[in-house]
């Protein structure tokens, strides 16, 4: 009867006389909106719904049931409904046993041999190499819980399916205060030495009341940013260099009023712009020892860490701070620490759900753009520091979604972004990190010769084809607009080359190494120059004038592999005008990457050293016939001109694409390489 009590007919009431309504009508008053107070309102007119305001007067009030009771009765449904779930489970486990047992019976061999090899020669299309696994996304139904700037990824079925629940049950009683991660003070300093689990990483030293003494003064903190702008940013974008300015000079000007968070990012960057620069620059600016200065910097960005809580945090960039330390630590003994807390940082990584593509819970595009960057960034963390220990990596294909960062420079992404931009069709900001994600992807997505299962050389044919394929792809997105007289683009186009070539002559060592069938002379003798490339190209890497800013960084890309095909041929060859360019190439790079102290205990250094042992007996002490050709070996690349030669190669010649040095026309073995590469592509 109350409902027809208040019900009144759109011919009714105030709005008939171009009045308003003082009170919402029913339906919004039921969801909770905004009411226009018109006859109708506008969201009954876009619900298509009747339009009912109550009368005047108050409505009667309704009894209020305790809320102990409503609590009760809600928990109740719960546990109904989790009782439904687990029994769901139990019938799916159940379904999954018997299928399986029933695929291991006779069903499963007759099927197999409906499979059907692939004929020699032919090559089915295969997915477009810059996107990346979908497992997740279609098997596994994750939730990102976000609390302020604070965010944790869940994947339990019953948690995801209950959350909104639970969520209700929380605003009725109040959830309790977390500890506050963005607080400064640090309270009672022994209890937060029994709760705090990082400081047996760092040790219990590494913590101290205050910060402000490590920070430097203003001019030197804009120095320490225009360093990292010019030294580390081209190389390794973590970080969104707008917003991080903008913290930059809160930092330099107030260093106290900082929380912990944006302390430990400071110091992070600090230190990185640190660790890129060379002792005596460091000696020049920061009017300190390098080892000092170093050692200073890093002392401070791991208390800054420990501070934070960065293992028990919950916290995008804090998470940006670590992977940007580990990055870029490079003293003695480095390379096992690195190893081991990348496993740390990648659980982490999950617990934030950065795995998942940042579309999939609708975050806004600054979000999303950020977080993909910073995968990615682990994603090739882990690869680096797995090969520096011979083991497999971490992330597999097919445990991740999250799409590549998108070709745009800082400039076209803010905070403030509705939607996503519009990629680049040139050379950005995030060019050369796009080539490395790019490259690693499809190294992992390459059919192995080694793991193959048939005659190798079939498998190495697929290899080298689908290798050929991606270098086009690289070439048409990203290398053909490469400006070879701006050193970043010219130092892309060169990392590149050296990566290919790498590759390619790893594919090969599978056919040198098995005894399936004997590596033919020719084919032997392209590995032997390819190899030589890779060192010179690496060794350039590091030294030329053009590198210079970047060359702590290449410093941890030593091509280990290369060098030790070099040695190994050389110690089965006699002296001659090539084998001392080989000799003299090897012996110059090793040198020079044996001095560093970052990777002092790697797997491959062992059987290096026994090899450069055998091959100094051969070719230590050779005179050669003709003039020592290593400078000539490590002419900058822009140099090289191609030759008018028809690239495409002849049956009875190795290839006759040439090119030039200094008005000579020697065959380059980068373009021996590509003249196999693209045999039966172009």
């Amino acid at each position: 009867m109350a409902d027809i009590q208040f019900r009144k007919s759109p011919q009714s009431g105030p709005s008939a006389n171009g009045q308003m309504y003082s009170r919402s009508c029913q339906m919004c008053n039921r969801r909770k909106v905004r009411c226009s107070r018109s006859q109708p309102c506008t969201n009954c007119v876009k619900s298509k719904t009747d339009c009912v305001f109550p009368g005047p007067g108050r409505a009667p009030r309704r009894k209020k049931r305790p809320l102990k009771a409503e609590l009760v009765a809600r928990l109740d449904k719960l546990e109904e409904k989790i009782k439904g779930l687990t029994g769901e489970l139990n019938v799916a486990q159940t379904q999954l046993l018997q299928r399986d047992a029933s695929a291991i019976g006779p069903s499963a061999a007759e099927e197999s041999p409906k499979k059907k090899e692939r004929p020699i020669g032919t090559h089915q299309p295969q997915e477009h190499y810059r996107r990346c696994s979908v497992g997740p996304s279609e098997n596994e139904k994750g939730r990102l819980v976000v609390d302020r700037k604070f965010s944790r990824y869940i994947t339990h079925e019953a948690l995801v399916s209950l959350g909104d629940q639970i969520k209700e049950l929380q605003d009725l009683v109040g959830s309790p205060n977390n500890r506050s991660e963005d607080s400064d003070e640090c309270g009672d300093l022994g209890k937060e030495y029994m709760h705090n689990d990082t400081f047996f990483l760092f040790g219990y030293s590494c913590f101290a009341d205050s910060l402000c003494d490590f920070h430097p003064s203003i001019a030197q903190s804009q120095l320490l940013w225009e360093i990292y702008q010019q030294n580390v940013a081209p190389v390794i974008m973590i970080f969104h260099k707008p917003t991080l300015e903008t913290l930059i000079r809160k930092a330099s000007t107030k260093p106290d009023i900082l929380d912990r968070t944006s302390e430990a990012v400071i110091f992070a960057v600090y230190f990185a712009s640190v660790a890129s620069m060379g002792p005596e620059e460091r000696q020049r600016s920061l009017g300190e020892d390098h080892q000092s200065a170093l050692q200073r910097y890093r002392f401070a960005t791991q208390q800054a860490l420990a501070r934070a809580g960065f293992l028990q945090s919950r916290n995008l960039p804090l998470l940006q701070a670590s992977v940007l330390f580990l990055t870029c630590l490079r003293q003695p003994g480095d390379a096992e620490f690195v190893w081991t807390m990348t496993a740390a940082i990648y659980r982490m990584a999950q617990g934030l759900g950065l795995h998942r593509d940042g579309s999939a819970f609708g975050l806004n595009p600054f979000e999303t753009e950020i977080r993909r960057r910073l995968w990615w960034h682990i994603y090739l963390l882990d690869w680096q520091t797995a090969e520096y220990h011979a083991i497999g990596s971490q992330i597999k294909e097919g445990s991740y979604d999250t799409k590549l960062p998108l070709n745009i420079n800082d400039s076209d992404l803010s905070p403030e972004t509705m939607e996503m931009p519009e990629e680049h069709n040139g050379f950005t900001e995030m060019t050369f990190c796009l080539l490395r994600c790019e490259m690693t992807v499809a190294h992992c997505r390459l059919p192995h010769v080694t793991s193959a299962k048939g005659p190798v050389m079939l498998a190495l044919e697929e290899h080298i084809y689908e290798l050929a394929k991606i270098q086009v792809h690289l070439q048409e997105k990203y290398l053909r607009f490469c400006e070879l007289s701006v050193p970043i683009q010219w130092v892309t186009d060169t990392v590149v080359r050296m990566v290919f070539a790498r590759s390619w002559l790893v594919a090969h060592f599978s056919q040198w190494i098995s005894n399936e069938i004997p590596l033919d002379s020719s084919v032997r003798e392209q590995m032997f120059q390819t190899a030589i490339e890779v060192v010179e190209l690496a060794y350039l890497l590091e030294t030329d004038d053009r590198t210079v800013k970047w060359s702590w960084f290449f410093e941890a890309y030593m091509q280990w592999h290369a060098a030790a095909f070099i040695l190994a041929e050389l110690c089965d060859r006699q002296c001659s005008p090539e084998a001392h360019r080989a000799w003299s190439v090897v012996d110059r790079a090793i040198r020079r990457w044996s001095q560093k102290d970052f990777q002092k205990g790697v797997m491959i250094l062992k059987p290096i050293s026994r090899l450069m042992e055998r091959a100094s007996v051969i070719h230590g002490c050779c005179e050669p016939n003709t003039p020592d050709v290593l400078g000539a070996s490590i002419q900058p690349l822009g140099s090289f001109k191609v030759s008018s030669h028809d690239c495409i190669p002849n049956d009875n010649e190795p290839g006759p694409c040439m090119v030039s040095l200094e008005g000579d026309e020697i065959p380059s073995p980068m373009d021996l390489f590509q003249d196999i590469l693209f045999r039966d592509i172009l």
